[in-house]
């Protein structure tokens, strides 16, 4: 403890510095969640390299910004990268197996794209590969309109009309078997 006061940074008052080593830092609770963290990190099989900047802002100054998002490639380099090269063997097989997937079939959307990758490993709290917060539902829906938009660019209103009153059928079923009772 003593060598943790010691080090302090510049812009801290001495007195709070040895609080908050002492109170927080060196709680039980806080020594528990630190481990906790520690042994989720290690069991990560290829861990990005970005901190905790979400993949929403890479996304973002990567292109997105201009409405040219990178491709799934580019942004699984770009998050696992060291310079300018992957960190680990698992990484860079499965950027190989990304631009191999997105060669042979380039129409797939980026979630089919990942669920070829990972053999359809899914997750409920996020779409493995884009990062916590983005869920497969929110892709699909996305897709749904914009697959939509495109078409009612060429169709009536009658059709339209129809074509609308399907898709919110569509989304009524699948949010009623999101429980995954189907």
């Amino acid at each position: 403890m003593q060598q943790a006061i010691k080090n302090k940074p510049k812009d801290f008052d001495p007195s709070d510095w040895q609080w908050l080593v002492q109170e927080h830092f060196y709680s039980k609770d806080f020594i528990a969640m630190s481990l906790r963290n520690s042994q989720n990190r290690a069991g990560l099989k290829m861990p990005h390299r970005t901190g905790s900047k979400p993949f929403r802002e890479i996304i973002y100054n990567m292109g997105g910004k201009e409405n040219r998002p990178p491709t799934l490639d580019e942004l699984f380099f770009e998050t696992r990268k060291k310079g300018d090269t992957l960190v680990d063997v698992e990484s860079s097989r499965m950027h190989a197996e990304l631009v191999d997937v997105v060669s042979s079939d380039p129409n797939l959307s980026n979630v089919e794209v990942m669920d070829k990758c990972y053999n359809g490993n899914k997750r409920r709290d996020h779409l493995i590969g884009f990062g916590g917060g983005v869920k497969a539902r929110d892709n699909e829906w996305a897709e749904m309109r914009r697959d939509y938009y495109a078409s009612c660019e060429n169709r009536s209103d009658t059709s339209s009309q129809r074509h609308h009153e399907r898709i919110h059928s569509e989304r009524d079923d699948y949010d009623a078997n999101e429980d995954g009772t189907c």
